[in-house]
């Protein structure tokens, strides 16, 4: 009997290893599938919001103009300040955990990490 019991106990166990392990792999293949996109939505509202994340957040911002977006990075104009003494100005982002991030432009455009399809609306305009 304390056999049987044992062996009970060992298979139980066994039985849980496998279904844990079957559940882990389902749920990885579900969310794999799932995120078919790897980059945030190229539009005015995604990136307005981005506006307020990221280390290079302006204050006083509002989006303006043209925008573009490839490959995890994107740019739009924004007028910095109030109607009479604001300026024209380009903001950069960077695509991260699957929202828009400002970022300081300076270092993504020396090393041309920005993508080529962007890099001059980004990087040679202010």
């Amino acid at each position: 009997m304390k056999m049987i019991r044992a062996r009970l106990i060992v298979l139980a166990a066994a039985l849980l290893v496998v279904a844990s392990f079957a559940a882990a792999s389902f749920a990885a293949a579900a969310g794999a599938s799932a995120s078919t996109k790897p980059y945030p939505p190229c539009t005015k509202k995604a990136l307005s919001a981005g506006l307020k994340r990221g280390s290079a957040q302006p204050n006083n911002v509002r989006f303006q103009g043209s925008f573009a977006c490839a490959g995890g990075w994107a740019y739009s104009g924004v007028v910095v300040g109030n109607k009479r003494n604001g300026f024209d100005a380009i903001a950069v982002y960077k695509a991260k955990n699957g929202v828009w991030v400002t970022v300081n432009r300076a270092k993504p455009c020396r090393t041309h990490a920005i993508p080529k399809k962007i890099y001059q609306g980004a990087c040679t305009t202010s």
